[in-house]
């Protein structure tokens, strides 16, 4: 989130940021620049934002497509979204077998 946002304001946009606390966004907008703000809620941060950058974890999509569903009505929204397993050292997938080039070796997932 931090190296995106810092391109946005580099760039001479203007940047809100939400995460799962005030005190973590707090921190990615001060890091992003002066153009950076920090978001109370997800909804406060997309509140009349001309384009919306999703990077959650895959877990949390669900909740916050449902959260902001009506908000971002209309809205460009560019999900950078992975599927990350609960540690965070490879992706979810279903009924695939996929290499993970950070890990070496193919995993098969379960269906």
């Amino acid at each position: 989130m931090g190296a995106l946002a810092a391109a946005a304001v580099a760039a001479g946009h203007e940047v809100t940021i939400s995460a799962a606390t005030r005190e973590h966004a707090d921190a990615a907008a001060e890091n992003a620049g002066a153009a950076a703000r920090s978001a109370a809620s997800n909804a406060e941060a997309v509140q009349d934002a001309g384009l919306v950058v999703l990077a959650v974890p895959g877990a949390a999509l669900p909740s916050i497509a449902a959260e902001l569903g009506e908000a971002l009505s209309g809205t460009v929204v560019v999900d950078s979204t992975n599927p990350l397993n609960d540690t965070g050292t490879d992706l979810t997938t279903t009924g695939r077998r996929r290499h993970c080039p950070h890990h070496g070796s193919p995993q098969s997932q379960e269906a």
